[in-house]
Parts: C-alpha cells; structure tokens; sequence
C-alpha cells in the first residue's frame, strides 16, 4: 500500500517523538543508578545533580526513525553518509560526556563528519546570490566556507545547551521551518529528517522542561547540531541551485535568521572570551541566556523569550526577503539581533549615558545645576537612583 510521502514524512516525525518520549524515562532511570549526573557545580546553574547523556535518546531516536521511513519511496544518495557522520558525531559527544574532549579534537571530528557528507552530497555553498554584492566564489572558497558552516553551527548550537529547554526549543524551531519549506517544494527525504529531528526534540523537551530531569548533553547537542547544519546547508544550495523562487535570492540570510539566537550567542561570546580573557574557547557564564537569567531571574521567561526572539527575527527575514535587498536584509536581521539580545557591553554605556542625561535635564527642569552626592539633601533622590540603575545596568547587560 503506497502512502502520500508527506503523509510519511509527518508519520516519521509521530515515531520519533513516540520513541524518545517512551524511552527517556528508562535511561534517566539508568543515568541515576550509574551515577551519572552533571554535578551542580561552579559555573552550573542548576539545583542538585542532573542526569545527563539524554542525546543517546535523542541520536538513536534520530537515527532509527530516518533509518527507517527513508525506505517508504525515498531515494537519498547521500543517506549512509548522514548516518556514519551522526554516528560518528554521537561518539565523539559520548565520549565528551563521559571523559572530557579537546575542543581541537571535536573539530576535527565535526570536520570529517562534514566532510563525508558534503562530498558525496554536494552540498558545497559557491554561490553568495548577492550579499556584499559578492555571486559566484571560487571551489576553494566554496568548501571551506562550507566546512565553516558546519562547525560554526554545530557548535553554536553546543553552546546553546545552557539553560533547561533552550537548545531542544530552539531546535524545534529550525528544524520545523526546514521542514515544511522541505515538505513544500517536494523535498521529503530532507523533509523527513528535519521532521525527525523536530519530533525527537518535542520528546526530549517533556523531560528537559524546567526544572529538568535529563540534560541533553554533548551526545544530544553535537548530534542535532551536525544534522541541522546539513539541513541549513541543503536548504541554502537547493535554492541556489534550483528553481526554487519563494524567497528570492534570500535564501543564505534566512538561513542565518533561522538560526540567530544560536549564531548571534556564538559569535558574542567568541569575542568576548578572545577580546576578555585572550581564551576564546575557555568555558563561562556570559551567555546570552545567562545575561538575560540575572535580569529576569527565571529560566522559564528566558527561553519563552528566546523563543520568541528567534520566531520574531525569522518571519522578520520572510516577510522582508521580497521587499529589501539581500545584503540589507542582512544588515537588518544583525540590527535586530543586537537590539533584542545583549552585546558585549555596547547597549549598557548607551543605556547607562542615556539616564544620565535624562537625571541631567530632570534637574535641570527642577532649577538644579548639578548632583550633590555629599549630602544628597533635596535631590537625593536622583542621586540614589543614578547610582543603583547604573550600576544595575552594569551588572545585567
């Protein structure tokens, strides 16, 4: 009996959730009697210790769902592929998980896993359609711009993992919106990946939800963060590739707001680290989610409004992507990324010089030249809350 593939597709995505949400709770079971714990300690945030290593789920979950529904009428050369690099990269996060990795060596594994797939799916990235008005680039650049790719997101989305329900949220989101530009241009292998890794990730977020039972781990994280690399790759080269009109030549810049939160945190704390501490890969709690956490003080709001973020910022590209040009799309996506989400300290001096100038002429309407931090008799006032907003602004943004 031959089904609709969407109706596939949709199915896959149905198993994969079925399967991590039955399985989670024997393996956090498991986790618990091995004393297997992520250890609530020095830059951790959490209460108590967590089992962690739900990505064996969560991979296995993947990988045996995409295993299976591929064969209902689906044709996808580069399919063993994409399951030796998950594979390879749920080894490498397990091994991280358990004993600790080299970032170097990570990197290197990211970088073969990549390699294997984009060779034999050829999924190099040689065409910029016009952002800094840049269009065909060279073979060379191509692959290394596209092995750039794959471990920048890979990697961002490693990083992402901070806070309870964050990076499987975030993923549901990418992977969801792939997915149906997949499922709508009669792309179901591609499609019944994404989906697998959204259904998978829904299951997941059941346990991983604040206040968690299961972290994801770097054997989840590395996983899903490869294989929404390859997806984001795909989507990018089909539609420079083929006739695919429904965003224009916009294409590499949606991909870039689908992804935003995840990218933006990357990239800040890359400079903050190199720029800081002169050690870009040194781990630490000045993630964008740890920044907004000591202002708003709940997990839950934090990744409602990561959320949102993300979802606001990603129709933002949609809705623009036939009205502005490419590279000031582009322009317009960082505009919004660096006023939604915190910098490295640009918007507190803004912020911070703003009410000062606001105390100034609040003053100055009140027929006072200046702050008497002395005694503070009658503007005391102003100079109380001049100096606790500072220095809240200092502290939070």
């Amino acid at each position: 009996m031959n089904f609709p593939e969407s109706v596939i597709v949709l199915f896959g995505m149905v198993v994969a959730f079925i399967l991590t949400y039955r399985f989670m709770p024997s393996l956090i079971l498991i986790l618990k009697q091995k004393g297997l714990f992520d250890e609530a300690t020095g830059r951790k945030i959490h209460n108590g210790n967590v089992p962690t290593m739900g990505g064996l789920i969560i991979s296995s979950s993947l990988i045996v769902t995409f295993s299976l529904f591929i064969g209902f009428n689906f044709e996808y050369s580069v399919f063993p592929q994409i399951i030796a690099s998950l594979i390879l990269m749920l080894l490498i996060g397990l091994k991280d998980d358990l004993v600790g990795t080299r970032y170097c060596h990570k990197i290197i594994i990211q970088l073969i896993a990549g390699f294997m797939v984009v060779w034999q799916g050829d999924l190099v990235i040689s065409n910029f359609n016009g952002l800094f008005n840049i269009y065909e680039t060279p073979l060379w650049f191509g692959w290394l711009l596209t092995m750039f790719i794959i471990v920048v997101i890979t990697n961002a989305y490693n990083l992402i993992d901070g806070l309870d329900g964050l990076a499987g949220g975030l993923g549901i989101i990418v992977s969801a919106f792939l997915g149906l530009w997949f499922l709508s241009i009669g792309l179901y292998p591609k499609a019944l990946m994404a989906f697998c890794v959204s259904g998978t990730l829904v299951g997941f977020l059941v346990y991983n939800w604040y206040p968690a039972k299961i972290f994801m781990g770097d054997t989840g994280s590395m996983v899903v963060g490869f294989a929404i690399s390859i997806l984001t790759l795909s989507f990018i080269q089909t539609s420079t590739t083929q006739d695919v009109m429904l965003m224009g030549n916009h294409t590499p810049v949606i991909a870039m707001a689908a992804l935003a939160v995840p990218l933006y945190d990357a990239i800040r704390i890359f400079l903050f680290r190199s720029i800081i501490d002169g050690k870009p890969f040194k781990p630490c709690n000045r993630h964008t989610h740890h920044i907004i956490l000591r202002v708003v003080g709940s997990q839950r709001i934090v990744c409602l409004y990561l959320y949102f973020v993300q979802v606001l910022i990603l129709s933002f590209a949609l809705i623009f992507s036939n009205v502005i040009g490419v590279s000031a799309l582009y322009f317009a996506v960082l505009l919004l990324c660096l006023i939604l989400m915190p910098t490295v300290g640009i918007k507190r001096k803004i912020l911070t010089r703003l009410y000062h100038i606001l105390v100034q002429l609040s003053l100055s309407q009140n027929g006072k030249a200046h702050l008497n931090h002395r005694n503070g008799k009658k503007n005391g006032f102003f100079v109380e809350s001049y100096d606790s907003v500072s220095k809240k602004i200092n502290e939070s943004i």
